[in-house]
């Protein structure tokens, strides 16, 4: 769940941007939530200090508070969260120049006025947040290269069930959400190059142990999504127990 921070000192605003963040994401269902309004930037900051996460920031450059403004608020929230998304919302289109003269590499610069394109950029940025993070997601995810053909095709390790001989020598059949792949391959160099999330079971099933849904010890069966099941051995009773601790 990724934070929003708002600090505005004009409450009606502030209950306005605040309104206009909340209904977009309950419409667009993004992983995200307004954790504080607040016309204090001091409760900005306490509040982040504590959570040390990368966080979304709505931050009025004129703050009333006479200790700091929002140029002020935006360098400090970059001491915690450098790679913070930072967006500024002023009356002040002068005042632009001062996000490079601070170097707080903000995400963009609202100007107060119309309402209707103030709700449009307020979602516009939410947007490009949520894409941002999802190809970030997408660049981590590792994938296994599966040749078939004459093509590779690359299947994100997470995404994969199991894998099984093949009544075809020498063929492995890979089973992944929304997949199943039939290519040259044996399940010991499979098992070594995946890694410790996957185990061999049985000699011909090697299992992404994360993607377990059931296990039914009495029957030696082990039940993923998409209504697909593998055997295990006895002697893996055991190991596949410690996992469901």
């Amino acid at each position: 769940m990724v934070a929003i921070y708002i600090c505005e000192d004009n409450l009606v605003f502030q209950q306005e941007i605040r309104k206009t963040i909340e209904n977009y994401l309950m419409i667009q269902a993004y992983d995200m939530q307004v954790a504080l309004a607040t016309a204090k930037p001091q409760e900005v900051i306490e509040a982040i200090q504590v959570e040390k996460a990368r966080s979304i920031y709505f931050l009025d450059v004129d703050l009333k508070d006479e200790a700091m403004n929002g140029f002020d608020l935006g360098k400090e929230i970059r001491k915690i969260d450098p790679r913070g998304f930072i967006i500024f919302i002023t009356d002040h289109s002068e005042l632009l120049a001062e996000t490079f003269k601070y170097r707080l590499e903000a995400m963009d610069y609202i100007i107060k006025g119309d309402i209707v394109n103030i709700q449009r950029r307020v979602r516009e940025c939410l947007d490009s947040v949520q894409e941002r993070l999802q190809l970030e997601q997408k660049e981590t995810r590792r994938y296994l290269p599966v040749k078939m053909n004459n093509e590779v095709f690359y299947v994100a390790i997470d995404d994969i069930y199991f894998m099984e001989t093949s009544a075809h020598k020498h063929k492995v059949v890979l089973y992944a959400v929304d997949q199943q792949l039939d290519f040259f391959g044996n399940l010991q160099d499979l098992e070594e190059e995946l890694g410790a999330d996957f185990m061999r079971v049985h000699r011909s099933y090697l299992v992404n142990t994360k993607q377990i849904k059931q296990m039914d010890f009495k029957t030696n069966t082990i039940y993923f999504e998409d209504d697909l099941s593998c055997f295990f051995t006895r002697g893996k009773k055991k190991a596949l127990k410690e996992l469901m601790e």
